[in-house]
């Protein structure tokens, strides 16, 4: 059967040489319906107008119709003269609209071996040995969580999906969270494709989806409401800048996620300065996180504002640099002023009828992240991180603490299991707060017993039990699916940046490195901008030495407790000696 197809807009002609569209279900198949793709326009048209940036409205995040053009239909043999058949052809609001990619283009994934090949290499103890087997295998979990869509398909390029259990679901913060450990691929690995399949579904005045459906870019599982992710895309590009130096890569994503800020903003926001979220959009399922103003949005808004920030310094926004420095500082006021339980003396969720939720959840320790903890306050957050009756349990951090009612020891989900991302979380929190040897002790302890499961199962897993199961042995939650893209971020990220102790500043070419005292450690092709960089530390007969080799200059500014200097590094090979400080020590 031969069909043409006539839009008021673009004229358009088809001929089917096979009897269903691959866009058909398998209940359309089996009819004599046909689905075609009609382009009502082409690239260099006007979008439809753009909804203004007020307060949400509309009940759900659904598309609404912003005006009504026409289709006509006319049989191949009909006459000319023949009126055919007109149908009203509604054209909806435009999603990303401020994505910095639109347009479908196929991108090239390496092999394996490319990608291990392009990737920095950690050098490591004999002891670590099977850190480097993770980090290398968490490489390969990566590709085969590849997805390459059709050019048809509304979505920019192959993208890397949330995980096994989730084929056609596309999650915001899983995303960014999987972004940051694979920044480290970026010279292989198109690391921004599957952010741009997030911003390609942004709505006109901001608000990006929790989660997307990909075979038709529309929103997945709302409350009903609309759920917004925490804003972690920013940090994703950030933490990608930081490492490429490629600040129009930065210019041409800050008004999608300035959007996004500001819708979150205007409609999450509460009279004390503090934000509310819920179960679904906070990322937290089935947590017992209840609550009016929640310290994981309000730390992860205040940290938003600070990244946006440094963004808009970096190219030429300073009204709005300024304006996010005031943001940043009013929501840490508020953080702490509202959030922080005295009595428990830890961040938790305020409650309508006052006080605290008096479960202590993982994401107490988001405020370290963010930078938002006053220094008297640190401390105590260590000292529950530290607790074996709540957070270190036999494998840290469990998603709430083992002495609430709620926890449940073989996982069940957000009720006691250990998960990347808020693992990720904490442990740089408390990097950042300057408590190093903890932050590294407590990655390292996460990491032997994500190895210790990799041993008995060969795969990386959604989320794990925090405690030692049958015959003392580490298990994965128990609910969790295999494959999942945001458990690379141990094996890779938390590795890289806490265990080996390198912070990559690529736009300012500096390279921190707060290595663990009396280890042979560093890395291979650590990739700086443009620079390619091998740094070990090397004990010999007369001490122990810093040993560099570059193929473009950069600054390294080494910490180490009691010892710190900098280096500038030319091209070549470099050896320095070190004044080595005793071995760290933290809780076991």
């Amino acid at each position: 059967m031969q069909i043409a197809l006539r839009s008021s807009a673009v004229p358009y002609e088809t001929k089917y040489a096979q009897p269903v569209h691959p866009s058909a279900s398998a209940k359309q198949a089996s009819t004599d319906l046909l689905i075609a793709h009609v382009p009502v326009a082409d690239a260099v048209d006007p979008l439809p107008p753009a909804r203004g940036e007020e307060s949400e409205t509309r009940a759900e995040p659904l598309l609404e119709i912003v005006r009504t053009d026409a289709l006509t239909l006319s049989g191949a043999s009909a006459a000319p003269s023949a009126p055919g058949i007109r149908v009203p052809l509604p054209v909806f609001e435009s999603l990303g609209r401020l994505a910095p990619e639109r347009e479908y283009r196929r991108l090239h994934w390496p092999s394996a071996q490319a990608l291990l090949a392009a990737a920095p290499e950690p050098v490591l103890p004999a002891e670590w040995t099977g850190l480097g087997e993770l980090y290398a295998d968490a490489w390969r979990m990566l590709l085969r969580l590849v997805r390459e869509p059709a050019p048809d398909s509304g979505l920019p390029g192959g993208y890397i999906s949330t995980g096994s259990n989730f084929p056609v679901n596309q999650f915001l913060w899983d995303t960014a969270f999987t972004a940051i450990a694979a920044k480290y691929g970026a010279r292989a690995l198109p690391v921004h494709a599957s952010l741009d399949v997030i911003y390609g579904t942004q709505f006109d005045g901001g608000y990006i989806h929790r989660e997307l459906d990909v075979r038709d870019r529309q929103p997945v599982l709302y409350e009903p409401d609309f759920g917004p992710n925490p804003p972690i895309l920013t940090l994703a590009e950030w933490d990608l800048a930081m490492l490429t130096g490629d600040v129009l890569r930065l210019k041409r994503v800050y008004p999608a996620l300035k959007a996004y800020h500001l819708w979150i903003v205007r409609n999450r926001l509460q009279a004390n300065g503090t934000f509310w979220t819920t179960g679904l959009a906070n990322g937290l399922d089935n947590s017992p996180s209840y609550g009016s103003g929640y310290p994981c949005l309000t730390a992860q808004m205040a940290h938003d504002a600070e990244l946006l920030g440094r963004i808009a310094g970096l190219i030429g926004r300073g009204d709005d640099a300024a304006r996010w420095a005031r943001e940043r500082e009013k929501t840490r006021e508020a953080l702490n002023r509202h959030l922080w339980d005295p009595d428990a003396r830890i961040y938790a969720a305020s409650l309508d009828e006052g006080g605290h939720n008096p479960d202590k959840i993982v994401t107490a320790f988001w405020p370290l992240f963010a930078g938002a903890v006053p220094e008297d306050r640190v401390p105590d957050l260590a000292r529950h991180l530290t607790d074996p009756q709540t957070f270190w349990r036999p494998h840290p951090i469990p998603s709430v603490a083992a002495d609430s009612p709620h926890y449940v020891p073989e996982g069940d989900y957000w009720r006691g299991s250990v998960w990347a991302p808020t693992n990720y979380a904490a442990i740089r929190g408390f990097q950042r707060a300057g408590l190093t040897a903890l932050a590294r002790r407590t990655a390292l302890k996460h990491l032997n017993a994500m190895h210790a499961v990799y041993r008995d199962t060969g795969l990386f897993w959604e989320n794990y039990g925090s405690e030692l199961r049958g015959a003392g042995k580490f298990a994965k939650g128990s609910a969790a699916a295999p494959d999942y893209s945001w458990s690379a971020l141990g094996p890779i990220a938390l590795l890289l940046e806490t265990v080996v102790g390198l912070e990559p500043d690529a736009i300012a070419g500096e390279l921190t490195w707060s290595p663990p005292p009396r280890k042979a450690v560093g890395a291979k092709r650590y990739p700086l901008g443009p620079a390619t960089i091998d740094l070990t530390l090397v004990e010999e007969e007369d001490g122990w030495h810093l040993h560099v080799r570059t193929d473009k200059p950069f600054t390294l500014r080494l910490r180490l407790p009691g010892f710190e200097a900098d280096y500038d590094c030319s091209p070549g090979h470099r050896r320095w000696p070190i004044a080595m400080p005793e071995a760290e020590t933290a809780p076991d």
